[in-house]
Protein backbone atom coordinates (compact mmCIF):
# COMPACT_ATOMS: atom_id res chain seq x y z
CA UNK A 1 0.00 0.00 0.00
CA UNK A 2 1.04 3.68 -0.82
CA UNK A 3 -0.47 6.22 1.00
CA UNK A 4 0.10 10.07 1.69
CA UNK A 5 -1.85 13.29 2.73
CA UNK A 6 -1.60 16.27 0.53
CA UNK A 7 -2.64 19.62 1.65
CA UNK A 8 -4.58 21.18 -0.77
CA UNK A 9 -4.70 25.34 0.62
CA UNK A 10 -5.54 12.43 -33.49
CA UNK A 11 -6.53 15.24 -36.07
CA UNK A 12 -6.95 17.65 -33.25
CA UNK A 13 -10.35 16.78 -32.06
CA UNK A 14 -12.66 19.01 -30.10
CA UNK A 15 -13.14 16.45 -27.37
CA UNK A 16 -16.51 15.84 -26.00
CA UNK A 17 -16.96 15.86 -22.48
CA UNK A 18 -19.02 14.51 -20.49
CA UNK A 19 -20.38 15.81 -16.98
CA UNK A 20 -23.93 14.21 -15.66
CA UNK A 21 -24.65 12.17 -18.70
CA UNK A 22 -22.52 10.58 -18.29
CA UNK A 23 0.43 8.36 -6.32
CA UNK A 24 1.74 10.38 -4.25
CA UNK A 25 3.06 12.87 -2.35
CA UNK A 26 3.26 16.44 -1.41
CA UNK A 27 5.40 18.25 -3.45
CA UNK A 28 4.82 22.12 -2.89
CA UNK A 29 2.16 24.25 -4.51
CA UNK A 30 2.50 25.52 -8.38
CA UNK A 31 0.85 29.05 -7.89
CA UNK A 32 2.42 30.24 -10.88
CA UNK A 33 -0.02 31.43 -14.18
CA UNK A 34 -2.84 31.47 -11.62
CA UNK A 35 -5.11 34.61 -12.52
CA UNK A 36 -8.44 34.30 -10.29
CA UNK A 37 -11.32 36.13 -9.75
CA UNK A 38 -13.53 33.54 -7.66
CA UNK A 39 -14.33 31.70 -5.64
CA UNK A 40 -17.64 34.00 -5.32
CA UNK A 41 -19.33 34.44 -2.02
CA UNK A 42 -21.61 32.05 -0.84
CA UNK A 43 -25.09 32.88 0.13
CA UNK A 44 -23.90 34.41 3.87
CA UNK A 45 -21.77 36.06 1.96
CA UNK A 46 -18.70 34.17 3.12
CA UNK A 47 -15.64 32.00 1.49
CA UNK A 48 -14.94 29.03 2.80
CA UNK A 49 -11.23 28.85 3.91
CA UNK A 50 -10.85 25.17 5.04
CA UNK A 51 -7.87 23.19 4.22
CA UNK A 52 -7.99 20.14 2.64
CA UNK A 53 -6.20 16.96 2.78
CA UNK A 54 -6.27 14.03 -0.07
CA UNK A 55 -4.86 10.71 1.04
CA UNK A 56 -4.48 8.76 -1.89
CA UNK A 57 -3.87 4.92 -1.41
CA UNK A 58 -4.86 1.62 -2.53
CA UNK A 59 -2.40 1.97 -5.84
CA UNK A 60 -3.39 -0.88 -8.23
CA UNK A 61 -2.16 -1.39 -11.46
CA UNK A 62 -4.78 -3.15 -13.66
CA UNK A 63 -3.95 -6.40 -15.53
CA UNK A 64 -5.37 -5.95 -18.56
CA UNK A 65 -4.08 -7.15 -21.81
CA UNK A 66 -3.60 -4.51 -24.50
CA UNK A 67 -2.16 -1.28 -24.39
CA UNK A 68 -5.18 1.29 -23.29
CA UNK A 69 -5.53 5.28 -22.15
CA UNK A 70 -8.02 7.73 -21.43
CA UNK A 71 -9.78 5.70 -18.73
CA UNK A 72 -13.37 7.46 -17.93
CA UNK A 73 -15.40 5.78 -15.06
CA UNK A 74 -18.77 5.26 -15.10
CA UNK A 75 -21.04 7.72 -13.67
CA UNK A 76 -22.40 4.73 -11.01
CA UNK A 77 -18.91 3.93 -10.63
CA UNK A 78 -18.55 0.20 -11.79
CA UNK A 79 -17.10 0.49 -15.31
CA UNK A 80 -14.11 2.02 -16.86
CA UNK A 81 -14.17 3.31 -20.52
CA UNK A 82 -10.98 2.60 -22.33
CA UNK A 83 -9.80 3.40 -25.88
CA UNK A 84 -6.42 3.01 -27.65
CA UNK A 85 -3.52 5.64 -26.88
CA UNK A 86 -4.24 7.32 -31.05
CA UNK A 87 -7.96 7.40 -29.92
CA UNK A 88 -8.95 4.13 -31.74
CA UNK A 89 -12.09 2.18 -30.91
CA UNK A 90 -14.19 1.97 -27.52
CA UNK A 91 -13.36 -0.83 -24.78
CA UNK A 92 -14.53 -1.26 -21.42
CA UNK A 93 -14.07 -3.16 -17.55
CA UNK A 94 -16.26 -4.17 -15.47
CA UNK A 95 -14.91 -3.21 -11.57
CA UNK A 96 -17.74 -4.99 -9.38
CA UNK A 97 -16.25 -6.59 -7.11
CA UNK A 98 -17.61 -10.13 -7.71
CA UNK A 99 -16.32 -13.34 -8.05
CA UNK A 100 -18.35 -14.16 -11.38
CA UNK A 101 -16.85 -11.12 -12.82
CA UNK A 102 -13.11 -11.02 -14.14
CA UNK A 103 -12.14 -7.58 -13.82
CA UNK A 104 -9.42 -8.19 -15.96
CA UNK A 105 -11.43 -9.25 -19.10
CA UNK A 106 -11.60 -6.01 -21.53
CA UNK A 107 -14.77 -6.10 -23.81
CA UNK A 108 -14.57 -4.01 -27.30
CA UNK A 109 -17.43 -1.98 -28.30
CA UNK A 110 -16.08 -0.71 -31.93
CA UNK A 111 -13.02 -0.59 -33.28
CA UNK A 112 -14.12 3.06 -35.10
CA UNK A 113 -10.76 5.58 -35.41
CA UNK A 114 -10.49 8.10 -32.87
CA UNK A 115 -13.89 7.19 -30.79
CA UNK A 116 -12.27 6.97 -27.88
CA UNK A 117 -10.92 10.62 -28.06
CA UNK A 118 -14.85 11.45 -28.18
CA UNK A 119 -16.66 8.58 -26.10
CA UNK A 120 -18.46 9.66 -22.72
CA UNK A 121 -20.86 7.76 -20.65
CA UNK A 122 -24.61 8.62 -20.89
CA UNK A 123 -26.03 9.54 -17.11
CA UNK A 124 -27.30 5.81 -16.15
CA UNK A 125 -23.96 4.11 -17.47
CA UNK A 126 -25.85 2.03 -19.90
CA UNK A 127 -24.77 3.58 -22.90
CA UNK A 128 -21.38 5.06 -24.46
CA UNK A 129 -21.72 8.19 -26.27
CA UNK A 130 -19.19 8.67 -29.50
CA UNK A 131 -19.00 10.91 -32.51
CA UNK A 132 -18.43 8.45 -35.36
CA UNK A 133 -16.21 9.82 -37.84
CA UNK A 134 -16.73 7.73 -40.68
CA UNK A 135 -20.23 8.73 -40.84
CA UNK A 136 -20.34 12.04 -39.05
CA UNK A 137 -22.50 11.72 -36.84
CA UNK A 138 -22.93 11.14 -32.58
CA UNK A 139 -23.92 7.74 -31.98
CA UNK A 140 -25.03 5.95 -28.65
CA UNK A 141 -23.89 2.23 -28.24
CA UNK A 142 -25.57 0.08 -25.57
CA UNK A 143 -23.45 -1.58 -23.07
CA UNK A 144 -25.52 -4.92 -22.27
CA UNK A 145 -27.40 -4.31 -25.40
CA UNK A 146 -24.74 -3.27 -28.23
CA UNK A 147 -27.60 -1.39 -29.65
CA UNK A 148 -25.86 1.51 -31.90
CA UNK A 149 -28.35 4.61 -33.07
CA UNK A 150 -27.95 8.00 -33.51
CA UNK A 151 -28.40 10.83 -31.16
CA UNK A 152 -29.66 13.12 -33.22
CA UNK A 153 -29.58 14.13 -37.05
CA UNK A 154 -27.00 17.57 -35.69
CA UNK A 155 -23.75 17.51 -37.90
CA UNK A 156 -20.79 17.62 -35.98
CA UNK A 157 -20.56 20.95 -34.68
CA UNK A 158 -20.39 20.28 -30.86
CA UNK A 159 -17.84 20.76 -29.04
CA UNK A 160 -19.20 18.06 -26.42
CA UNK A 161 -22.17 17.18 -25.08
CA UNK A 162 -24.12 16.73 -21.22
CA UNK A 163 -26.91 16.65 -19.80
CA UNK A 164 -29.55 18.68 -17.45
CA UNK A 165 -30.64 16.87 -14.45
CA UNK A 166 -34.04 16.11 -15.62
CA UNK A 167 -31.83 13.93 -18.64
CA UNK A 168 -31.99 16.70 -21.32
CA UNK A 169 -29.45 15.95 -23.62
CA UNK A 170 -27.75 19.17 -24.56
CA UNK A 171 -24.42 20.39 -26.90
CA UNK A 172 -21.63 22.08 -25.77
CA UNK A 173 -20.21 24.26 -29.25
CA UNK A 174 -17.72 26.53 -29.76
CA UNK A 175 -17.83 29.09 -32.58
CA UNK A 176 -14.40 29.41 -34.46
CA UNK A 177 -15.77 32.35 -36.33
CA UNK A 178 -17.34 34.14 -33.26
CA UNK A 179 -15.96 32.80 -30.24
CA UNK A 180 -19.01 32.10 -28.52
CA UNK A 181 -19.43 29.56 -26.52
CA UNK A 182 -23.09 28.48 -26.61
CA UNK A 183 -24.79 25.36 -25.35
CA UNK A 184 -27.91 23.90 -27.31
CA UNK A 185 -31.35 21.95 -25.94
CA UNK A 186 -31.45 18.72 -28.28
CA UNK A 187 -35.12 18.75 -26.79
CA UNK A 188 -36.48 21.88 -26.77
CA UNK A 189 -33.83 23.28 -29.93
CA UNK A 190 -32.99 26.57 -27.71
CA UNK A 191 -29.55 27.76 -27.61
CA UNK A 192 -27.59 29.78 -24.87
CA UNK A 193 -24.36 31.70 -25.22
CA UNK A 194 -22.72 31.56 -21.84
CA UNK A 195 -18.77 32.82 -22.71
CA UNK A 196 -17.04 34.46 -25.85
CA UNK A 197 -13.15 33.55 -26.47
CA UNK A 198 -11.23 33.79 -28.98
CA UNK A 199 -8.46 30.67 -28.16
CA UNK A 200 -8.92 27.66 -29.92
CA UNK A 201 -10.09 25.89 -26.40
CA UNK A 202 -10.51 22.05 -27.90
CA UNK A 203 -12.07 21.02 -25.02
CA UNK A 204 -14.79 22.92 -23.57
CA UNK A 205 -16.50 21.20 -19.88
CA UNK A 206 -18.95 22.26 -17.56
CA UNK A 207 -18.78 22.09 -14.09
CA UNK A 208 -21.73 19.48 -12.70
CA UNK A 209 -23.07 22.66 -10.83
CA UNK A 210 -23.04 24.18 -14.21
CA UNK A 211 -21.83 27.40 -12.64
CA UNK A 212 -18.57 27.35 -14.43
CA UNK A 213 -16.98 25.93 -17.73
CA UNK A 214 -13.33 24.66 -17.95
CA UNK A 215 -11.55 25.65 -21.32
CA UNK A 216 -8.41 23.47 -21.98
CA UNK A 217 -6.07 24.22 -24.95
CA UNK A 218 -3.01 21.95 -25.73
CA UNK A 219 -1.32 24.66 -23.64
CA UNK A 220 -3.45 24.50 -20.18
CA UNK A 221 -6.70 24.98 -18.97
CA UNK A 222 -8.99 28.11 -17.94
CA UNK A 223 -12.21 28.27 -16.02
CA UNK A 224 -14.88 30.87 -16.23
CA UNK A 225 -17.74 31.38 -14.84
CA UNK A 226 -20.95 30.08 -16.95
CA UNK A 227 -22.63 33.91 -15.98
CA UNK A 228 -20.35 35.98 -17.74
CA UNK A 229 -18.72 37.47 -14.83
CA UNK A 230 -14.90 36.28 -16.05
CA UNK A 231 -11.93 33.72 -15.65
CA UNK A 232 -11.98 32.20 -12.68
CA UNK A 233 -8.25 30.56 -13.47
CA UNK A 234 -6.04 30.48 -15.95
CA UNK A 235 -3.48 27.62 -15.58
CA UNK A 236 -0.69 27.10 -17.96
CA UNK A 237 0.17 23.21 -18.99
CA UNK A 238 -2.49 22.00 -16.90
CA UNK A 239 -3.93 19.68 -19.35
CA UNK A 240 -6.27 16.16 -19.03
CA UNK A 241 -8.74 17.62 -16.10
CA UNK A 242 -11.81 16.44 -15.12
CA UNK A 243 -13.84 17.96 -12.27
CA UNK A 244 -14.69 16.37 -8.57
CA UNK A 245 -18.87 15.68 -8.40
CA UNK A 246 -19.10 18.76 -6.52
CA UNK A 247 -17.26 21.06 -8.37
CA UNK A 248 -14.87 22.00 -5.88
CA UNK A 249 -11.76 20.79 -7.56
CA UNK A 250 -10.06 20.15 -11.13
CA UNK A 251 -8.12 17.20 -11.46
CA UNK A 252 -5.33 16.85 -14.40
CA UNK A 253 -1.76 16.51 -15.05
CA UNK A 254 1.08 18.82 -16.22
CA UNK A 255 3.92 17.36 -18.36
CA UNK A 256 7.40 17.98 -17.22
CA UNK A 257 10.62 17.32 -18.38
CA UNK A 258 10.99 13.30 -18.52
CA UNK A 259 7.54 12.21 -17.36
CA UNK A 260 4.14 13.87 -15.84
CA UNK A 261 2.80 14.26 -12.50
CA UNK A 262 -1.01 14.78 -11.19
CA UNK A 263 -2.05 18.07 -10.04
CA UNK A 264 -5.46 19.20 -8.54
CA UNK A 265 -6.79 22.84 -8.40
CA UNK A 266 -9.02 24.21 -5.96
CA UNK A 267 -11.44 26.60 -6.58
CA UNK A 268 -12.26 27.69 -3.63
CA UNK A 269 -8.28 28.36 -2.56
CA UNK A 270 -6.99 29.42 -5.83
CA UNK A 271 -4.28 26.88 -5.57
CA UNK A 272 -2.89 23.85 -7.72
CA UNK A 273 -0.99 21.52 -5.83
CA UNK A 274 1.28 18.45 -7.21
CA UNK A 275 -0.25 15.71 -5.61
CA UNK A 276 2.42 12.91 -7.42
CA UNK A 277 6.07 13.28 -7.94
CA UNK A 278 7.13 9.52 -9.72
CA UNK A 279 10.17 9.08 -11.54
CA UNK A 280 8.67 5.58 -12.59
CA UNK A 281 5.22 6.57 -13.68
CA UNK A 282 4.19 9.10 -15.69
CA UNK A 283 0.46 10.00 -14.71
CA UNK A 284 -1.72 11.26 -17.57
CA UNK A 285 -5.51 10.86 -18.44
CA UNK A 286 -7.01 10.92 -14.80
CA UNK A 287 -10.26 10.36 -14.42
CA UNK A 288 -12.92 10.86 -10.93
CA UNK A 289 -15.17 8.72 -9.87
CA UNK A 290 -18.64 10.50 -9.75
CA UNK A 291 -18.64 8.78 -6.00
CA UNK A 292 -15.11 10.83 -5.41
CA UNK A 293 -13.74 8.21 -3.27
CA UNK A 294 -11.28 7.16 -6.71
CA UNK A 295 -9.29 8.15 -9.59
CA UNK A 296 -8.09 6.26 -12.49
CA UNK A 297 -5.62 7.31 -15.00
CA UNK A 298 -3.03 6.31 -17.30
CA UNK A 299 0.82 5.18 -16.87
CA UNK A 300 2.62 6.22 -19.62
CA UNK A 301 5.62 4.49 -19.04
CA UNK A 302 4.17 0.87 -18.25
CA UNK A 303 1.62 1.35 -20.74
CA UNK A 304 -0.84 0.46 -17.69
CA UNK A 305 -4.29 1.87 -16.20
CA UNK A 306 -3.72 2.38 -12.44
CA UNK A 307 -6.62 2.48 -10.26
CA UNK A 308 -6.18 4.30 -6.75
CA UNK A 309 -8.76 5.07 -3.98
CA UNK A 310 -9.09 8.99 -2.51
CA UNK A 311 -9.90 10.11 0.38
CA UNK A 312 -11.02 14.03 1.17
CA UNK A 313 -10.80 15.04 4.43
CA UNK A 314 -11.92 18.79 5.12
CA UNK A 315 -9.93 20.24 8.38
Amino acid sequence: MIKAKIRVSGIVWLVAMCVLMFSCTDRGTNSTNIRNNGPKPSDNGTVSKKEVLFSLSHINKLELKGNFSHPKYSPDGRRILLTQPDGTGLYYIDTKKDPAIDNTKVVKLNAVPQAGMDACWSADSKEVLYYDNTDGAIKRHGINSFDINPVSDISRIGMGWYATSDGQETILNRDSNTGHVTVSNLTNGMTTQILTTNDEHIRIIPSPDRKMVLAQTGNGSDVYWVDGSGIIADLKSFVGTCWSIDSSYILGFMRGSNNSDLYVYSIAEAVLKQITNTNDVSEVWPSWSSAGNAIVYRDEISRSVIVADLEIITE
